[in-house]
């Protein structure tokens, strides 16, 4: 139909000019109809198929050529115009023209002479009707489409977990050969935690799928259907009368629905681009790791500080940085290895830490008069007691049921061959912990 909401365009088609002219100005009187007359059949069908009325009043009897019955069941051949309502014009109200009309493909009768009450009630329930079924259809289909791209999206979404599943193994290999362990499990570790984000966010987009309105939609088309042929009455009814509210819910919990689904999709599009960002950051150490050169300090931190901010987030520990705007002649992959375990190391003692509501981390650097720069992260978590300060560096030895007892070892030996030295300490328990790393600058 091209006709808009606010104005419904009609068609009446009659051989008698003088019927035409009555239900012309009757209807007139509507601001919100425009009124289209034809007075033949074949006249009719020319004008359904360009200017698609939304209802069309048409004569049964209209000699010479062919009847209103006959244009009926061409219009509804045609795929352009069988969807627009026809009611008929008749003089002649028997049993036998009511089934040939309905057979025909007609909804309803007005019988002539006109009354003029009746003639607007029908015309004004056909109207509304013909509204309702459009509008129905519309959300069914939005409905549809919206539920394919869904099960689309999971798929893609899966596709996509799967492959960075596979680079999370890549590059756990490519880090075992490289003796980047520590390194990889960070990596792999954060990954998980954006990858848990967006799992929840696909199962809330497929509880969305599966929760829609398409068996209501459904229902609501087939009741429909079943009083086509005495809508008028069904529309008075009880159950007829609460077909509008229940149109006006369905629409806002649609609204509901997709106003959901956007916002999950937008979750994971971030959850994803995280991703990207942390494989890429590996990427590129990875191409560099056993290379000695130029690189800022400032750039080293933040990267190992980026490795561990998804922990930093989950605790809701406090971060304060300060440290020079220099440039230090080493090995990346080391340096940030060394750097992103004892930050991870930190968060944990943070972590598990219980007299402190307020959870701090601070790295600072300093750099002396022999081109030596010391680099310390001081964190306010459990601290380390006496006796365990004299094995900490020592290899094999944890105080954590998960911990592996080769990190800080590694990290000591990884500071010596980089020219420096990784160092602790300790006031005990409950008085938190400061690693410094001494790096020459060149």
């Amino acid at each position: 139909m091209t006709s808009t909401q606010s104005q419904k365009r009609i068609l009446i088609v009659d051989d008698n000019r003088e019927n035409l002219m009555v239900l012309s100005e009757l209807l007139a009187n509507n601001t919100h109809y425009e009124i289209i007359i034809s007075r033949s059949g074949d006249n009719c069908l020319k004008k359904a198929h360009r200017l698609l009325p939304d209802l069309i009043l048409l004569d049964v009897l209209m000699p010479p050529g062919i009847n209103g019955f006959e244009v009926c069941k061409l219009l509804k051949a045609d795929p352009v115009t069988q969807a627009i309502p026809v009611l008929f014009l008749t003089a002649q109200d028997t049993e036998a023209n009511r089934v040939a009309g309905f057979k025909a493909g007609g909804i309803d009768y007005v019988t002539k002479p006109f009354l003029y009450e009746e003639v607007l009630a029908r015309v004004q329930v056909q109207l509304q009707l013909a509204q309702a079924r459009t509008d129905v259809e519309n959300a069914l289909q939005q409905t549809t489409e919206q539920r394919q791209a869904l099960v689309q999206l999971n798929l893609q979404l899966e596709q996509e977990m799967k492959e960075k599943a596979l680079l999370q193994k890549e590059m756990l290999d490519t880090s075992r050969k490289a003796g980047q362990a520590d390194i990889a499990e960070n990596i792999l570790h954060n990954i998980g935690n954006v990858l848990t984000s967006g799992c929840v966010a696909s199962h809330c987009l497929l509880n969305l799928v599966h929760d829609n309105a398409s068996p209501q939609l459904s229902n609501l088309l087939q009741l429909l259907e079943e009083h086509r042929d005495d809508m008028p009455a069904f529309l008075s009814s009880d159950k007829g009368q609460l077909l509008p509210p229940y149109l006006n819910k369905l629409n806002i919990f649609l609204q509901e629905k997709f106003s959901e689904i956007e916002q999950h999709s937008i979750k994971n599009l971030e959850t994803f681009q995280h991703i990207e960002a942390i494989t890429n950051r590996y990427r590129e150490i990875a191409g560099h790791s056993l290379l000695v050169r130029i690189h800022s300090l400032k750039e080293l931190i933040t990267f190992s500080i980026e490795m561990n901010k998804p922990d930093l987030n989950s605790y809701n520990i406090h971060l304060e940085v300060d440290y020079p705007d220099i440039t230090i002649e080493t090995d990346k992959h080391k340096v940030i290895q060394i750097l992103s375990n004892i930050i991870s190391n930190a968060i944990r003692a943070c972590s598990v830490a219980t007299h402190n509501s307020k959870k701090n981390i601070k790295i600072y650097c300093k750099q002396d008069d022999t081109n030596m720069i010391y680099i310390a992260i001081t964190d306010n978590g459990c601290g380390i007691s006496e006796e365990h300060m004299l094995s900490i560096f020592h290899h094999g030895f944890t105080t954590h049921e998960s911990g592996s007892g080769f990190g800080l070892h590694d990290c000591a030996i990884l500071a010596e061959q980089l020219n420096g030295k990784l160092s602790a300490k300790s006031d005990g328990p409950g008085h938190g912990a400061t690693f410094q790393l001494n790096l020459p600058l060149k």
